[in-house]
């Protein structure tokens, strides 16, 4: 396994981070977390020298901490744990405390080592964070030994994480997205990394959106596999400025593989190179349309499977697959009270999408910003 500083943290960091927002659902009851089948592949992760694992107070309801918690009982390995504090229920000075001590029981842990204010943009960050005193809540607490390290994941335009590194000066983290198809955010992890921030990736591959040709994967993976995952990975541990990349591996072999990668040199050679400027270059019809399936937009209150449909906008866009996706699309107008699940959660119902009534809600919660009742309309357009 290959690692880094964190920053300034003095945190030895392994490239490869554990995301445990996509642990596996049981069959029996997707909703519910398979516990032993989790705490099985944390311990793999663990062992093979993955020592930092991501959950946050919402993930599954509280279930991705409390198996992260389970996973660490009687685990001789220093392991690494960030958490997350929410932000979008509008918290009040004194939230903080108290969902903190909620994640450190989940946990099993006196202290979290790395805890993040969730889900960060200017707008909470100022209306929120600045007006509810919670920086002076995040230093209490860490003076309490509660916590080590004060970080924020950042969900808004790049030019904002400037401001908010600058405005919040005891962040020592920040978690942002950065893959093929999302690369905004690279000056921005620049300047966080000018000033002392670790800087955590998350996303990596897109949600398995972007494409790879079998040519690209012939000739630049070392793994003898047939996905794209070490193209991807490879590609997020190339960033100078990105010190631990984290992955959402929900089974065994998604595991291996990506430690595997994270165990070898991951530098792109001359041809290389040039197959990624392709590779980016025919990604390009799915910048317009990037979802990452990560459901922060669900539940929609008219009961639209938001992810889904955009699945299947890049099905038709990117894979020509528009007979297919038709048929899908049908099956949504057909079947009001249809259950999709989509990556171990069941917060979508399979409703028409003509049922948008453009609230907005959905929107505030992406971490892309996509203008989802368009994407909506355009499906309509598409499909119908």
């Amino acid at each position: 396994m290959n690692y880094t500083q964190f920053g300034n943290t003095g945190e030895k960091i392994s490239r490869l981070g554990f995301g445990a927002m996509r642990l596996p659902g049981r069959k029996d009851d997707d909703s519910k977390l398979d516990l032993d089948q989790s705490v099985e592949l944390l311990h793999r992760a663990y062992k093979a020298g993955v020592n930092y694992v991501d959950t946050a107070y919402t993930y599954r309801g509280g279930q991705s901490e409390e198996a992260v918690g389970e996973s660490l009982k009687g685990i001789s390995e220093k392991i690494l744990v960030g958490s997350k504090f929410p932000l979008s229920d509008n918290p009040k000075t004194g939230d903080y405390r108290k969902k903190l001590e909620i994640s450190l029981k989940r946990l099993h842990r006196e202290q979290i080592d790395f805890y993040y204010f969730h889900a960060v943009e200017r707008k909470a960050f100022d209306e929120v964070i600045l007006k509810q005193h919670l920086l002076e809540e995040a230093l209490k607490a860490k003076e309490e030994g509660l916590i080590r390290h004060i970080s924020f994941s950042f969900h808004d335009k790049p030019e904002e994480m400037k401001y908010i590194i600058d405005r919040g000066e005891i962040f020592e983290g920040v978690l942002c997205q950065y893959n093929i198809l999302h690369r905004q955010n690279y000056e921005a992890m620049s300047y966080a990394k000018s000033k002392g921030l670790g800087v955590a990736v998350m996303g990596p591959l897109a949600g398995g959106k972007f494409v790879v040709s079998d040519e690209a994967i012939q000739h630049m993976s070392h793994t003898r596999t047939s996905s794209t995952a070490e193209i991807g990975l490879r590609f997020a541990f190339n960033n100078p400025y990105a010190d631990v990349v984290l992955s959402g591996m929900k089974n065994m072999q998604m595991l291996e593989e990506n430690i595997q990668i994270a165990s070898k040199p991951t530098a792109f050679t001359q041809k290389e190179e040039q197959m990624l400027e392709q590779m980016i270059e025919e990604n390009k019809i799915l910048g317009d349309c990037y979802c990452t399936e990560c459901c922060y937009c669900l539940p929609c209150p008219m009961g639209i499977n938001i992810p889904y449909i955009f699945r299947l906008l890049n099905l038709d866009r990117a894979d020509h697959l528009t007979a297919f996706a038709k048929t899908r699309f049908a099956e949504l107008q057909s079947r009001q009270d249809k259950q999709i699940t989509i990556f171990s959660t069941n917060m979508g119902i399979g409703n028409d999408p003509k049922n948008c009534i453009s609230c907005g809600k959905c929107i505030q919660k992406c971490p892309q910003k996509l203008n989802i009742p368009e994407r909506l309309k355009e499906a309509i357009q598409r499909f119908s």
